[in-house]
C-alpha cells in the first residue's frame, strides 16, 4: 500500500489516497482457487502456485468491488481490470505482462516489487 502511496504523491495524485484506503483489497492474480480454473491448473503445478501464491509478486492491490468481480479469473481477463486501476503497481501489471502469468513473471514481479521497496525506502540488504 505505502510502495503505491509514493508512486502517487511522485505523480501528484494525493486527492486519490484516502479514497483508496476505504475500499482496499490485496488480490491475488493466481488465485488462491487457482485449482478451480482449467487454465490456471494448465499453467501452474501445485508445489509452485503453493510457494508463490502469496508472495509479493503475485499480489496487487484493488478495490472490494473489482476483486469481487473478477476474483478466480484467467490472467488475459483480470489484465484488462488492472489497466483502469487507481493503483500504479496493479497498472503495473497490466502494462508489463500481456499475456501470461506462470512461475517466471511473478518472479520477476517479485523483484521488481523487492527492489523498488528498497529505493524508496532507502534499504540495503
Amino acid at each position: 500500500e505505502r510502495l503505491n502511496e509514493h508512486e502517487l504523491i511522485t505523480s501528484s495524485q494525493v486527492k486519490k489516497i484516502q479514497y483508496m484506503h476505504s475500499t482496499l483489497q490485496i488480490e491475488h492474480i493466481l488465485p488462491q482457487k487457482y485449482n478451480k480454473v482449467a487454465k490456471w491448473i494448465e499453467e501452474w503445478n501445485e508445489d509452485d502456485a503453493e510457494l508463490w501464491m502469496h508472495r509479493l509478486g503475485n499480489l496487487v492491490l484493488l478495490n472490494q468491488k473489482l476483486n469481487s468481480k473478477i476474483s478466480n479469473g484467467h490472467f488475459v481477463e483480470k489484465i484488462k481490470h488492472y489497466k483502469s486501476s487507481p493503483y500504479p503497481m496493479t497498472r503495473r501489471i497490466s502494462d508489463s505482462y500481456l499475456e501470461k502469468w506462470t512461475l517466471d513473471e511473478v518472479k520477476d514481479n517479485h523483484f521488481y516489487v523487492l527492489d523498488f521497496a528498497k529505493c524508496v525506502w532507502g534499504l540495503a540488504v
